[in-house]
């Protein structure tokens, strides 16, 4: 094997990542890519390659992990050729080769979930040389290098203004109404979930026991190997709030309102991924009001949940100029 040595670095402030991913480009914004230089290190009189390529990888796993439940996906273009003879073969010298890779806007960011599973990022850097062959067949010869890469989203900022916008609904039960209003449709780590919750008799006949109301984070998880198999899906409660009501509800205008509040925990680092091929995060509120006729009322919402912790999430300086 010749003696060739390959690595990656990134630019001088240590971060590959460029831009803010997820975010589409514009004239304050430029695009979001990775950024760094293929180093190649050769003997003096260098070695006879054919090319130096680089390609962005995304790696999903499905639970267990292994061979079977691994798939690879490249982005942007793929793989990108840092360096070409100009014939089948020319002399390849120790030298640095720069290299930038868009992300598009789509990419689901990374995450890490429980057995093995979630997605990954990686960067892999070859040689092709000209290798050493029996007879007078040759056989070219690779030597390769990986680095992992973490990328985020910025499309999932909880403060972004087109998640603040105040949200009213109402669910009609065979015993009475229930209206939800909500002023926020994205949350992170640590924060406090709220709804304002009405109940109210839709008969003018009829008295009604509100026995409790419950606010539940549920988390969806499918994990699809291809498209004509079902996936597995995991479903789990992240928060949840039960309140004791036992209230007497009568008919006409008396109504009964309060609010209710769940947290999501602190240490909550799945986001919501919707733009991957086997891997999808969802996420709906569910309100549900308990009635002692056993007409219960249950009103769902959908929720983006981030990975960014409140403190960490205002969205970039320049869309504030220019929102």
């Amino acid at each position: 094997m010749p003696n060739v040595e390959v690595t990656i670095i990134p630019p001088l402030d240590g971060e590959f990542v460029r831009g803010w991913p997820g975010i589409p480009p514009s004239l304050e914004n430029p695009p979001a890519g990775v950024q760094g230089d293929v180093v190649v290190q050769t003997l003096k009189e260098g070695v006879s390659a054919q090319w130096v390529r680089i390609e962005l990888r995304k790696v999903e796993v499905l639970p267990g992990g292994g061979e079977n439940n691994t798939f690879y996906d490249g982005l942007g273009p793929h793989p990108l050729t840092l360096w070409g003879a100009d014939d089948k073969y020319n002399n390849l010298y120790s030298q640095r080769l720069p290299f930038f890779i868009g992300i598009p806007d789509s990419t689901p960011p990374t995450v890490t979930l429980q057995n093995r599973a979630g997605i990954r990022y990686e960067l892999v850097a070859t040689v092709c040389m000209k290798g050493k062959g029996v007879l007078s067949r040759e056989k070219n010869a690779t030597v390769r290098k990986m680095v992992p890469v973490i990328i985020d989203k910025h499309e999932l900022h909880s403060p972004w203004p087109i998640y603040c916008q105040p949200e009213k609904q109402e669910v009609t039960g065979a015993d009475g109404n229930l209206t939800i209003e909500r002023r926020q449709t994205c949350h992170g780590p640590g924060d406090h979930i709220s709804v304002a919750a009405t109940f109210k008799l839709n008969s003018t006949y009829r008295v009604v026991v509100l026995q409790g109301l419950e606010l539940t984070l549920k988390e969806l998880i499918n994990f699809r190997t291809t498209y004509d198999k079902p996936p597995l899906t995991l479903l789990a409660d992240v928060a949840e709030t039960k309140l004791p009501v036992n209230t007497t509800v009568y008919a006409g205008r008396m109504t009964y309102q309060t609010e209710l509040a769940c947290q999501v925990p602190r240490t909550h680092s799945t986001p919501t991924i919707s733009t991957a091929h086997h891997v999808y995060v969802t996420y709906h509120l569910s309100i549900k009001a308990l009635l002692n006729t056993g007409m219960h009322i249950v009103k769902d919402f959908p929720v983006i949940i981030t990975n960014w912790e409140r403190c960490d999430a205002q969205p970039p300086l320049f869309f504030l100029a220019i929102s």
